[in-house]
Parts: C-alpha cells; sequence; structure tokens
C-alpha cells in the first residue's frame, strides 16, 4: 500500500515538473523573478542547435520579462532559455524550460486516435456513395435505362466525404508533425487535388444539366 503511495505521489510530482508548452511558430512571453539589477538571455538550447541571443529582461520590480520571436521556435521538442542575473556583482544561472508542440498543447494521443477513426471513417462513407454512385450505371447495362441525376447525386456525397477525409488527414499531420516538409508538401498535393476535384464536379454537374435539358425537350416534342 505504502508502494502505491510512493507512486502516487511521484506521478503528481512529475506532472507538476513537466515543462510548460508553447506553439510552434509563435511568440513567447515569459517572465522570471529575481533580485538582481539585470537579468540577461544568454542563449536557447534548442532541439537542433544551440543559439545565442544576449537579450536583456525588462525589468518591473524583482519581475524581468522577455519576449521572444517565434521565429526562434520552428522545430518541435524541448527548448531550455538560459538566464543570467547580476545583483551587485554576483551571477546566478536560472534555466527555463518549454516544450514546443505543434498546438501549444500537449499531444494527446486519444485526441489523435478520435481524428485517425474520424478520418477514415469518412473514408468509409465515400466508398459506399462511390459504390451506389456507380449502381446505375450497372443497371443502364441490363435495363438500357439511365439515371445520370441519381448518379450525380450519389458522385456529389462521395466527393463531400472525401474533402472531409482529406482535410482530416491535414489536420492530424498537422497536430502530430507540425509545420515542416511533411505537411506542406500534403497542403500542396491537398491544393492540386481540390482543383481536381472542382474541375470532376463541374463536368458532372454539366453532363446532368445537359441531359435533364435533353430530356425536358424530348419530353415536350421538341426534338
Amino acid at each position: 500500500m505504502k508502494r502505491l503511495s510512493y507512486l502516487f505521489i511521484f506521478l503528481i510530482f512529475i506532472s507538476f515538473a513537466s515543462a510548460s508548452v508553447h506553439k510552434q511558430n509563435t511568440l513567447l512571453d515569459f517572465s522570471i523573478g529575481a533580485v538582481a539589477d539585470d537579468c540577461i538571455l544568454e542563449g536557447i538550447n534548442t532541439p537542433t542547435e544551440n543559439s545565442v541571443l544576449n537579450l536583456q529582461g525588462i525589468k518591473q520590480g524583482n519581475i524581468f520579462n522577455f519576449k521572444i520571436l517565434g521565429e526562434n521556435y520552428t522545430s518541435l521538442g524541448n527548448y531550455c532559455h538560459i538566464i543570467s542575473c547580476d545583483n551587485s556583482g554576483n551571477i546566478t544561472i536560472e534555466e527555463v524550460c518549454y516544450e514546443v508542440t505543434p498546438t501549444g498543447e500537449e499531444l494527446n494521443g486519444w485526441k489523435i486516435a478520435l481524428q485517425i477513426f474520424a478520418s477514415m471513417s469518412c473514408l468509409f462513407i465515400m466508398s459506399v456513395f462511390l459504390f451506389f454512385s456507380l449502381s446505375p450505371m450497372r443497371a443502364k447495362q441490363l435495363t438500357g435505362e439511365e439515371k445520370p441525376t441519381l448518379r450525380f447525386f450519389f458522385s456529389g456525397l462521395a466527393l463531400l466525404f472525401l474533402v472531409a477525409h482529406i482535410l482530416l488527414t491535414n489536420v492530424i499531420l498537422h497536430n502530430v508533425f507540425g509545420v515542416g516538409a511533411i505537411t506542406e508538401t500534403y497542403s500542396s498535393i491537398m491544393w492540386m487535388f481540390f482543383i481536381i476535384l472542382i474541375a470532376i464536379f463541374i463536368y458532372i454537374l454539366i453532363r446532368v444539366a445537359l441531359y435533364e435539358v435533353d430530356s425536358f425537350r424530348r419530353r415536350s416534342g421538341l426534338k
């Protein structure tokens, strides 16, 4: 029982000791308390390099404020800020760490899993509507009748859920990998694909419109 109590206390300690979270590519504004004449942010230990800043803290009483541009937080991972404070020649060093994530929040495995499930569900529903959109074509082979309006309806629903799948996948990639080569490449391909989908949608719309006009003329005896 004592071991379980110690474990519980240890987990609580770990949760409070974890680094603060900051959003990728955004301005970081934080303060420290120190009895000193001045404090300087000497540099940042980033996931890829150790950068030198020498940024003077803005003093307000015993509080020193620092503002760091978002361009210093382009990579995901742990960033530790090295701050030196001078109190009449007595130098102290303080380290302030932040975990940089794509959203500014701690990664939630359940949230990502739910998004993946929703994305795959949209893909499955799309395949169902796509099957129904092809059914009238099979029916035409058996009965000689064509129903392009119905095919257009199911094709439109299939395209709608395909777009939802693509957008959800884009959100998942940004939540996991942040801004980078993977997400930028996917976004470029996504927009190119959207242009193709719009062209296909317009083509189907024109085909259905022409069919309806032709059907109306036949029913009215104009042709």
